[in-house]
């Protein structure tokens, strides 16, 4: 019989292998996530290249053609209410160009800031006394009472506290400014003098300064205006692909493949489309079947661990030989063999890039194409697919409308299965293709 002490002799290192193999699965779904991420960014550069595609040109003519085409009059209208917005914007450069400010802008600011830098240094000196007498919370508190107000009338006890503050504010500027003030209206005619002195210059400067910002402003308004075409044109091209996207993805398949028939472009579009965005569908769903699963078996079975080690280090117990061998028996194969099946899974989803072997047709798996047939039956879209298509085989799928009878194109179809046929599609899965 083994002892405690074999049991976490054994139990130890088990500990930590499975750790390690939760670390990598952990990473794992992390390099998964990211990979669906890529793709559904490729997704929306693929729908934005279609957009593009289909407005190639969007003049009235082109338009009216594409909303016939789409059986959507949605188009025109989209451009009338930005060519609306533009002449507004045109109106409104027009009135500004007719204003002073900025016909002489620069004139307006280079004046505005010369003054400015004339009373700068004088600005800063005042600004600095005034703050310093500000500093003290005794100014704060006796300037909040109204006392350094020509009407300034306390009664008794506000006097007694005022007088109070007054003392300790003579102390705080004996130090901050180096005068010894002999009474509380020696203060005040001192604090009245700066004032004087300085509120004009203040003023001032805090008058340049906001003209000084209304010119800026002004002119980042104005320079918005110039720039108006070019942004509103930006502006109305977003809004007619949104619109275009947004029919597309509600059209249903019938009126697709008529939109698609002949047009060898808006096909491979199409197909691309969909191709990427079943790429990082099972991505993000092989997480969820295969990644976390296996995570969440981990955790169960090394917090388990962990309960039976806290106990084992308490209390001696004797565990049987075969218990002892299990335990040490990791099944590193097998892992080893899990490992590399998420790996390769991965990397067959990663490597897809024959979009035009897909099609965008409902009735159609993209799992066997992407990954060439590996297993996927823990997939719920792969085990319906196959449940309600028994006679499926991803290798000899054509989609009708898109069949070349041509003499050509027969023998470009028979070359095309023959390669696929000569590549093995369930090779080197096992059974449990997880």
């Amino acid at each position: 019989m083994a002892t405690s002490n074999d049991f976490l002799d054994a139990a130890e290192p088990r500990q930590r292998f499975l750790i390690k193999q939760r670390d990598a699965l952990r990473a794992r779904r992390s390099a998964f996530k990211e990979d669906a991420k890529l793709f559904e960014t490729r997704l929306e550069r693929t729908l934005k290249e279609l957009a593009s595609y289909l407005l190639a040109e969007i003049e009235d003519d082109d338009l009216q053609r594409l909303q016939e085409r789409l059986g959507y009059p949605g188009l025109l209208p989209i451009k009338r209410r930005f060519e609306a917005r533009l002449e507004q914007a045109a109106a409104q450069r027009r009135q500004m160009e007719a204003t002073d400010d900025i016909q002489h802008f620069d004139f307006h600011l280079s004046h505005n800031d010369t003054e400015l830098d004339d009373i700068r240094d004088a600005y800063n000196d005042l600004r600095s006394r005034v703050d310093t007498w500000a500093s003290s919370q005794w100014f704060l508190e006796l300037e909040g009472r109204g006392f350094f107000e020509p009407d300034y009338d306390a009664a008794f006890f506000d006097w007694f506290w005022d007088w109070r503050a007054v003392s300790l504010l003579m102390e705080d500027l004996e130090d901050l400014i180096d005068v010894d003030f002999a009474t509380p209206e020696n203060l005040k005619e001192a604090y009245a003098a700066l004032r004087a002195e300085a509120d004009p210059v203040i003023g001032l400067w805090d008058d340049l300064q906001k003209r000084r910002n209304q010119l800026l402003n002004l002119k980042t308004r104005y320079d918005g205006l110039v720039a108006a075409p070019e942004t509103l044109f930006g502006e109305l091209y977003e809004a007619l692909s949104e619109a275009v996207l947004e029919h597309l993805d509600a059209c249903p398949q019938d009126v697709l493949i008529g939109l698609a028939k002949g047009d060898k472009h808006l096909t491979i579009f199409l197909k691309k489309a969909a191709g990427l965005e079943k790429q990082a569908q099972y991505l993000k769903e092989l997480i969820t079947v295969r990644i976390d699963t296996l995570i969440n078996g981990l955790d169960r079975e090394i917090d388990k661990l962990s309960r039976k080690m806290t106990k084992a280090r308490r209390k001696m117990k004797y565990y049987s030989d075969e218990s002892i061998a299990n335990m040490r028996n990791h099944k590193e194969a097998k892992w080893t063999k899990r490992h590399l099946k998420l790996n390769k899974i991965q990397s067959r989803i990663n490597g897809f890039k024959r979009y035009k072997d897909g099609s965008f047709s409902e009735d159609y798996l993209w799992w066997d194409v992407i990954t060439r047939g590996a297993p996927g039956d823990d997939l719920y879209e792969v085990r319906a697919f196959k449940r309600d298509n028994p006679t499926w085989d991803w290798r000899h799928h054509e989609d009708p409308w898109e069949q070349d009878t041509t003499t050509q194109g027969i023998m470009d179809s028979a070359a095309d299965e023959l390669t696929d046929r000569m590549s093995p599609a369930d090779d080197d899965w096992g059974f449990d293709g997880s």
